[in-house]
């Protein structure tokens, strides 16, 4: 499977997931010239930015260990972004969750939020 298969499966999985647990999806893949917002959603009264990471093996780490100082500069400009274009640029408060999902062959995915990634 290709890096855009696997966003797209890892993504679509996010979602599913997301909504069982009482997140109220608003968009997915916002672009800007800087980077993406993967998902943003809303939970008790919260926006929440939410970075995906997917991964079927671990050869290349935890999914986490692909958030990285750059990846986090680029979220945080799309997400300044985001609220500029947003009609809920007043909406407070926000935080900001990584999603990391790890789904082995043969097994159930697992899922693991990681809050407020850019601390508080």
């Amino acid at each position: 499977m290709h890096n855009k298969q696997l966003g797209d499966r890892g993504e679509a999985l996010a979602r599913q997931y997301l909504i069982k647990q009482g997140y109220q999806i608003i968009t997915s893949n916002f672009r800007t010239p800087r980077g993406e917002i993967d998902l943003v959603a809303r939970k008790d009264g919260v926006l929440i930015f939410i970075e995906v990471k997917y991964r079927t093996d671990l050869d290349q780490g935890h999914p986490a260990e692909a958030i990285t100082k750059r990846k986090l500069q680029n979220l945080r400009a799309a997400i300044a972004q985001y609220l500029l274009d947003s009609e809920r640029a007043d909406f407070r408060p926000i935080k900001i969750d990584a999603l990391c999902i790890i789904h082995l062959p043969g097994s159930e995915p697992v899922f693991e939020i990681f809050p407020d990634i850019l601390g508080p």
